[in-house]
């Protein structure tokens, strides 16, 4: 990718600071020029701020704020690199587990990809895409397609994303063939093949959990980890949790 396809065009030092760090994030190239220098003309992505953005509407403009969400501001970038205008559908794909992968995917091009550190956060992250790329593309078929090699964090995740978000459809998926041992990014790589493999509606079953001993020390290291040790599960919290009485989010929520 051409270093001159996206020009940062601002002379605000703290938007200057977000836009590069996002964009040395997604491993792009990039120019660093002031608003209207003829780098802009050349551009496919102009990033700027609001009180600098051309009066004329242009279309390659993504605006960067003083606090921006990186994601947000991820996606924008790379829907206009990759020419993305009206599509048919948009995927999100979801590798569940103590550490969760998240993909999103537009008519076949991969746009967007992060980890994040529970189910709780993995849920919040993709409503947040939701939001997104709906105001992005009001009328896209939008599908959320979740991994089945981990049942247990796979049924935390249903129970989060079900009934939330406008989205058209939740997908269970076969992650057989999708882990790369080894990669840095597998969780990553797993959650956009996940997105590429058409699933099935989730059923009752499907985010039920067995209160066994193994999810039990599993919840109590997934906790103890996401509050760097300020919480301690109980026994009777984990399994509570497991057969659904009460949540995770509740519980980590209750942590100052």
């Amino acid at each position: 990718m051409a270093q001159n396809e996206i020009a940062i065009a601002t002379r605000d030092p703290k938007a200057l600071y977000h836009a590069v760090k996002i964009l040395k994030g997604l491993k792009i190239g990039f120019t660093i020029c002031a608003p209207n220098d003829f780098e802009c003309d050349i551009a496919k992505v102009v990033i700027t701020t609001e009180a600098e953005e051309p009066q004329n509407q242009d279309t390659r403009t993504v605006l960067v704020g003083t606090d921006p969400d990186p994601d947000s501001v991820a996606i924008d970038i790379m829907v206009r690199l990759l020419e993305i205008h009206n599509p048919a559908c948009i995927i999100i794909g979801i590798d569940p587990g103590m550490r969760n992968g998240l993909a999103l995917v537009i008519d076949g091009k991969s746009v967007h990809t992060r980890n994040s550190s529970s189910p709780i956060d993995a849920v919040q992250r993709t409503l947040s895409w939701i939001d997104h790329v709906r105001q992005l593309y009001h009328d896209s078929v939008i599908i959320v397609r979740v991994g089945t090699g981990s049942p247990l964090y796979s049924a935390l995740y249903l129970r989060g994303i079900l009934g939330r978000g406008n989205v058209s459809a939740v997908e269970l998926v076969n992650e057989h063939h999708t882990t790369l041992a080894g990669s840095l990014h597998s969780d990553q790589s797993s959650a956009s093949m996940i997105a590429a493999r058409h699933g099935r509606a989730p059923s009752e079953s499907d985010v039920t959990i067995e209160p066994k001993d193994g999810h039990v020390r599993s919840l109590k290291r997934l906790v103890a980890r996401i509050t760097d040790g300020r919480r301690s599960l109980t026994t009777e919290e984990a399994q509570s949790i497991l057969v659904g009485t009460s949540s995770l989010e509740s519980i980590i929520n209750g942590v100052a």
